[in-house]
């Protein structure tokens, strides 16, 4: 139709299927946030949300280009904490996922 004349944003560099992304706005919403496959309309920079890429290398944040940057889990928890605080411990809660602690080897 066209296109559009409005450069693509870091957050068009994820993109879900069409039955992922309808669930994503409702029975995977927090799933999706706690993840950054989603990101609230408040953050300001999206580019400092990481998101999981579970079968490829895990936590990565994007680049302006569109590229993914592998990151530890620590640094993607880092992350989340200094944009969501507290909620997105409350979401990985929520979700029964592992939640990264600073100093704490997994291994």
């Amino acid at each position: 139709m066209g296109g559009s004349k409005i450069r693509p944003s870091i957050t068009d560099s994820v993109t879900l299927c069409a039955s992922c992304n309808e669930r994503a706005e409702r029975d995977l919403q927090t799933k999706a946030l706690a993840y950054g496959a989603k990101v609230k309309k408040w953050v300001k920079d999206p580019s400092l949300v990481p998101v999981l890429y579970p079968f490829i290398w895990g936590w990565a944040r994007l680049t302006e280009d569109g590229k993914a940057v592998p990151i530890s889990a620590e640094t993607a928890a880092e992350m989340m904490r200094a944009i969501y605080g507290d909620e997105w411990d409350r979401w990985m809660a929520l979700i029964g996922a592992w939640v990264p602690v600073k100093g704490e080897n997994r291994g």
